[in-house]
């Protein structure tokens, strides 16, 4: 009989349960507010040093000087990019045709109506003897180069990473890009 109280104050208990749900609510974003104003006062030093050295003259121009020469570099490492990849084009539109596809591609003639082929879809050639398979045996990366060309470099990277690796993924790897 002395536990007759308890479902009574449960039951009295769960008419609050809808004025609780805003007060947590608040609890929360009063400890929401108190973590940003930490976080705030974590940043009140950074922003006092880098006030400072507005007023040093020369930490002031050593970040000044550090962040020219930056932009300069960027700016010529863009250019120089762009003047490598041009040049690179140039080379694969003269040269790829004389040379028989080492570039990349082969330059054949549709049977049908004679037009050029689309150096977009570039053709692995096959190794005419087994010179190039010894090669594979003996550095897969050479004979990727050999397969792919100047514009398989990406694959010659992978190649060269996987036989540094152990040998054997370089190996397979380049057995799977060329195969025979």
């Amino acid at each position: 009989m002395s536990f007759l109280w308890i479902p009574m104050a449960i039951g009295s208990a769960m008419t609050y349960i809808p004025a609780m749900a805003p007060l947590i609510m608040l609890g929360m974003t009063m400890v929401i507010f108190g973590e940003l104003i930490i976080f705030a006062i974590k940043f009140i030093p950074k922003f006092l040093k880098m006030a400072m050295n507005l007023f040093r003259p020369e930490a002031f121009i050593k970040d000044l000087v550090f962040g020219v020469f930056k932009a300069v570099y960027m700016l010529l490492d863009t250019i120089g990019d762009l003047v490598l990849s041009t040049i690179r084009t140039i080379f694969n539109t003269i040269f790829g045709q004389s040379l028989g596809g080492i570039f990349g591609h082969d330059e054949q003639r549709h049977p049908g109506n004679g037009k050029k082929f689309n150096p977009k879809n570039k053709i692995c050639k096959r190794p005419p003897s087994i010179f190039y398979y010894i090669i594979l045996l003996l550095c897969p990366p050479i004979y990727v180069f050999m397969c792919k060309g100047l514009s398989g470099w990406i694959y010659i990277l992978i190649d060269i990473a996987l036989t540094f690796l152990f040998y054997f993924p370089g190996l397979l790897y380049a057995i799977m890009i060329c195969p025979f």
